[in-house]
């Protein structure tokens, strides 16, 4: 989703890289796809440190948690602002959905089938 103002989505996308230093671990632009113009992936320390970070995502964004990361490991959470979606994960969960390589082979996808793929691994975690 493309924000009727770039200037505010510019100044959401930088407020979620800002609250999220340090752990991003690939932006994407999914535009072209139907998907949201700013998407950051991110690596967290733990399911704790997720929570966190969601929260103040959340909180800054006025956006809404799309999912809870469960205690322990393999942690999963989505925060979507619509113009700026952040995925948070552990490592753990990084390496067990191959979102790095989903990401990474996005422009040689279909866009349904990116987005299938993603909606896929997204009902497993």
């Amino acid at each position: 989703m493309v924000h009727p103002h770039p200037e505010l989505a510019a100044k959401r996308f930088g407020s979620a890289l800002e609250i999220c230093d340090g752990y991003v671990v690939g932006i994407y632009d999914l535009a072209a796809s139907g998907g949201p113009e700013h998407t950051v992936l991110v690596q967290g320390r733990s399911a704790a440190h997720l929570r966190k970070l969601a929260t103040r995502l959340c909180d800054r964004l006025d956006a809404s948690l799309e999912g809870r990361a469960p205690d322990g490991q393999d942690a999963w959470m989505v925060v979507d602002g619509g113009d700026v979606v952040t995925h948070l994960l552990t490592l753990g969960a990084l390496e067990r959905f191959g979102l790095i390589d989903l990401f990474a082979r996005r422009e040689q996808l279909p866009a349904a089938e990116f987005h299938s793929e993603l909606a896929d691994r997204l009902k497993s975690a």
